[in-house]
């Protein structure tokens, strides 16, 4: 079927005015209401999945488990036969949401204040509401306008919303050799059967623009040992003090290899590198009268898709041990990559970042593609590393100033980018129809 031009506008009007602030907190109502973080998301993904088919229409919602406790959401409109494209957003949370799961992060033993939307200031706030409750109610409202008015207009179409679980880096070194984990357990598990959507539109937020590229990450353990021994002897078995003593000493190396590293691969295209200091550990609170033989540094690397992590590593190594070789009993040092994702780049030129940069000019207004030094990296790349054009366009996420574990998107930013979000969906398969 050939879609008539004024047809196409009209109804593509329609459907962006079908995106309206109460369809987007009627959703984001319902993934508040149920913890998500990494690992247990799959009573919320089936929450959506009930409140979906409740809804009625001709999308197919399903739930596709990882585990026990943890899976995908996906919900499909199809007709006829086109090539598909997937929206993409995730289910879990950064932090946990329990205090003794985050307080060694946030220092917070307290409960986080309610969810809120103040009209005064027309923003949202909550936990979990940047990442990535917002932007996934509002993927799901755009998804569902979009399917609309593809059906009907008539226009073949094979539209797929994805709402992963594991979208957050997460990941627990082996204190045994193991192989490195990946990033983005629910993407991957996604691709990994016969699954390949021809483009896919991230919806997660982001920069003020489109990105086409997204840069690569990597936790690094910086790991030293030495003979550990009891705190009574210190005075003639550690006059140093031992290891942990020294922790500055190697804190102070990698801040010295991050500057020197920073120098030498400098920003490029949309992306740049940073490193940073996530976590250090050496003994135990429960037997502090032992001084250990074990420091333990996290480091997280954000990488340009053009960086190898496991060579990243070896530099960092090298650079450390160099820097430590005069503390007591000359310590080992060992730096090895416990979890990673690809970074990746799309050709500007296609199909979905063309749709995605005319979208976000339009409803935005901003310049597209003025994104420069962007350093957030997200599983979305995963779609990159498998070949397939991705562009992500999100709203932008912010944190409160006295409590940073609630985050902050403005309403009408999110509305606005689902409007685009529509747009994008919509114009991916019309224009192809019309074509045909």
């Amino acid at each position: 079927m050939t879609v008539v031009a004024r047809d196409l506008e009209a109804r593509l009007v329609r459907a962006r005015s079908e995106v309206r602030e109460d369809k987007v907190l009627e959703v984001l109502g319902v993934l508040m209401k149920r913890a998500s973080p990494p690992g247990r998301e799959r009573a919320l993904a089936e929450d959506i999945a009930n409140w979906g088919t409740r809804g009625g229409g001709d999308v197919a919602w399903e739930v596709d488990p990882l585990d026990e406790a943890s899976a995908n959401l996906l919900a499909r409109s199809v007709l006829g036969d086109a090539p598909e494209l997937a929206v993409y957003s995730h289910l879990d949370t950064s932090l946990v949401g329990e205090a003794s799961g985050d307080f060694a992060i946030t220092g917070e033993l307290g409960a986080t204040a309610p969810f809120s939307f103040a009209a005064e200031d027309r923003m949202l706030r909550g936990f979990g509401v940047g990442i990535a409750k917002a932007p996934s109610a509002a993927a799901i409202v755009s998804f569902l306008c979009a399917a609309g008015a593809l059906r009907e207009l008539g226009v073949p179409h094979r539209l797929t919303l994805l709402l992963a679980a594991g979208g957050t880096h997460r990941a627990t070194p082996s204190d045994t050799p193991a192989a490195a984990e990946r990033f983005g357990r629910g993407v991957a598990h996604a691709l990994g059967g016969a699954w390949r959507p021809a483009a896919v539109l991230n919806v997660k937020g982001g920069p003020r623009g489109v990105l086409h590229e997204e840069p690569g990450a990597a936790y690094l353990r910086v790991r030293l040992r030495a003979r550990w021994t009891a705190a009574l002897v210190r005075a003639s078995v550690a006059p140093e003090g031992g290891l942990v003593r020294h922790a500055g000493t190697v804190l102070d190396a990698i801040e010295t290899w991050r500057e020197s590293f920073l120098r030498s691969h400098p920003p490029a295209g949309q992306l740049a590198n940073e490193i940073v200091i996530g976590a250090i550990r050496g003994g135990t609170a429960a037997k502090a009268d032992l001084i250990p033989g074990l420091l333990e540094v996290s480091v997280y690397a954000i990488l340009l898709p053009s960086e190898d992590p496991a060579r990243v590593a070896r530099e960092l190594e090298a650079h450390v041990r160099g820097r430590v070789i005069d503390l007591p009993e000359r310590p080992s040092v060992e730096v090895e990559v416990y979890a990673s994702a690809p970074g990746g780049t799309t050709d500007p030129a296609s199909e979905i970042v063309r749709l995605a940069n005319d979208a976000w000019l339009a409803f935005v207004g901003s310049d597209p593609r003025a994104v420069t030094g962007w350093t957030g990296a997200t599983d979305g790349a995963v779609f990159r590393a498998a070949g397939i054009p991705t562009a992500r366009m999100g709203a932008a996420i912010k944190r409160d100033g006295t409590d940073p574990r609630i985050e902050i998107v403005s309403m009408d930013d999110l509305i606005a980018l689902a409007r685009a979000h529509v747009d994008v969906m919509v114009r991916y398969f019309a224009t192809r129809s019309s074509a045909a």
